[in-house]
């Protein structure tokens, strides 16, 4: 008879700003995470204490001692990264590998360079980084791609299209909502460049005019001209 645990269940959502987590341990109870997807955890350095320990305020949703490696960003310093050696969460306090300047509360941030689903799982799951993550079933959703979308923040895009459809996307249905609208507003492209391709199926799906080589090569230089990251294909 097997005596193992069942996996940690993972639920996240990472968001523009956010990333939430919802953990369900192997004991059945559940725990909530909630971290910048900048994947860091902000803290303040408040005091400056012996043997290298400052006293630090912060509001991190775990209680073990698991940030040992990390990597401390003074927000007006954040080009300079300090490693942090140990903490104390119940104490308040954080060592730090060499001695920062302090005239004052210190924001900060702490970071080990992972994707914030990983920080999420470390959180919920109390691991550290010298460790694995145990067993766990994880279902990852996220709001980046449609934020980029909305915000017009992605990659430049090349679409790719069949030769003398190019101005498809552009012209679409010709529907009009507000039939009468006297201002009509140009609408929007999600693409920088459009290349128009030379190939032609027909509505069976019988190749009329076929994808040559040659003009595969064209295609090819004609992106890497345009400068656009991202290519988006409909033949």
């Amino acid at each position: 008879m097997s005596t193992s645990l069942p996996p940690w269940r993972l639920h996240i959502d990472t968001g523009g700003t956010f990333t939430d987590c919802i953990a369900t341990g192997p004991d059945g109870r559940t725990r909530r995470i909630k971290v910048l997807s900048s994947s860091r955890l902000r803290g303040s350095i408040v005091e400056k204490l012996d043997g290298g320990w400052f006293r630090m305020q912060h509001n991190w949703p775990v209680e073990p001692d698991i940030f040992d490696g990390y990597s401390l960003y003074l927000l007006d310093n954040p080009a300079e990264p300090v490693q942090v050696e140990e903490t104390r969460l119940g104490q308040n306090r954080i060592r730090l590998s060499r001695g920062i300047p302090l005239s004052g509360p210190a924001p900060f941030e702490i970071t080990a360079g992972e994707e914030a689903p990983v920080l999420a799982a470390r959180l919920a799951t109390s691991t550290p980084l010298n460790a694995s993550l145990p067993p766990v079933r994880m279902r990852l959703g996220s709001t980046k791609g449609t934020n980029a979308l909305l915000e017009r923040k992605g990659a430049e895009v090349a679409l790719l299209i069949t030769r003398g459809f190019g101005d498809l996307p552009y012209i679409g249905t010709q529907q009009r909502p507000h039939l009468f609208q006297l201002d009509i507003p140009e609408p929007p492209r999600l693409y920088r460049t459009v290349i128009e391709v030379a190939e032609r199926l027909d509505a069976r799906g019988e190749v009329i005019e076929p994808l040559t080589e040659l003009e595969i090569k064209r295609i090819v230089k004609s992106v890497q001209q345009s400068g656009c990251r991202s290519v988006a294909i409909a033949l």
